[in-house]
């Protein structure tokens, strides 16, 4: 619905009024452990720092713990406290439990040229392919049979004692696997210097990602396909090559961030820092900086 004018200038000056809030509210998160410190609230008659902030500054309880708790991570890393100064705090939020001295440059880097979203999913990628390795070392595998139980509803299970007839439920799930893995027939590769995927291949890779991100730490919607190797360094779309994955991991992806990109997604790895420079180094950054001019605010 259009604005009347006048109505459109008490807008323009909420928003106006509302950017500044926000800008001085990031302002008193980045003093708050300096007046904690100094006991600054206790010497001016307030209960605590949470009283304090909140009649001056109007945050809550929540926002001083999550500003002294940030803050904590970061005070002795002027890197990222740099970043945090411009950005605010949920720019560094991701990456303020894993930064160090020696990786602060790296994060604060990586904070500046990336969304939050695809940060939290680079950070979130390399704690778990931290995590399953640790646990790889400290657990052998047991080959034996698995117990699963799980819970259906009354009809499903119905139906499943209908289709089993006599088989034994290990030749129904085997067969079940047999179906799910069926897969419309691979196409060829294509060599063209048109960087318009085929249809028959865009297809074909969809399938195969049924409508997921094929990055095997996630579960998001799939959104983009990735040419694993750059479509510009040879040429050709081969299915095996394109990936259907979500936004983030594009973007991870195009920073240089996932390394074994042309085997099975099974391979790929989260880097920490990208490799040195390489021939993909300069592909990748125009690739970023096209990203950022396209969906730049106007």
């Amino acid at each position: 619905m259009k604005l009347t004018e006048n109505e459109l200038i008490l807008h323009n000056q909420f928003s106006e009024y509302g950017k500044n809030a926000k800008e001085w509210l990031r302002k008193c998160a980045l003093m708050l452990p300096k007046i904690n410190r100094h006991r600054i609230w206790e010497k001016k008659g307030f209960s605590s720092i949470y009283e304090y902030a909140a009649k001056i500054a109007g945050m809550s309880r929540f926002q001083v713990q999550d500003a002294l708790r940030i803050m904590h991570h970061i005070e002795n890393k002027p890197a990222i406290l740099k970043v945090a100064q411009t950005k605010g705090l949920n720019a560094i939020r991701p990456i303020a439990a894993i930064a160090t001295t020696e990786n602060q440059e790296l994060l604060a880097e990586k904070a500046n040229s990336m969304s939050k979203n695809t940060l939290e999913t680079w950070v979130r990628d390399i704690r778990q392919e931290f995590c399953t390795s640790t646990e790889s070392i400290q657990k052998k595998p047991i080959d034996k049979p698995k117990q699963v139980q799980f819970s259906l509803p009354a009809e499903i299970v119905e139906k499943l004692e209908q289709l089993k007839g006599q088989q034994t439920w290990e030749e129904i799930f085997k067969e079940f696997i047999k179906y799910k893995e069926c897969q419309p027939q691979k196409p060829e590769p294509i060599r063209t210097n048109s960087r318009h995927i085929p249809t028959s291949i865009s297809k074909y890779v969809k399938h195969r990602a049924s409508g997921l991100c094929e990055h095997p730490h996630c579960n998001k919607e799939a959104a983009e396909l990735h040419h694993t190797i750059p479509f510009s360094l040879h040429k050709v779309h081969d299915p095996d090559l394109i990936r259907h994955i979500c936004k983030d991991h594009h973007s991870i992806a195009h920073h240089g961030l996932i390394s074994n990109q042309e085997f099975s997604p099974e391979s790929w790895q989260t880097l920490k820092q990208e490799h040195t420079p390489n021939k993909y180094t300069q592909i990748n950054s125009r690739v970023i900086a096209h990203k950022q001019l396209n969906f730049a605010p106007s």
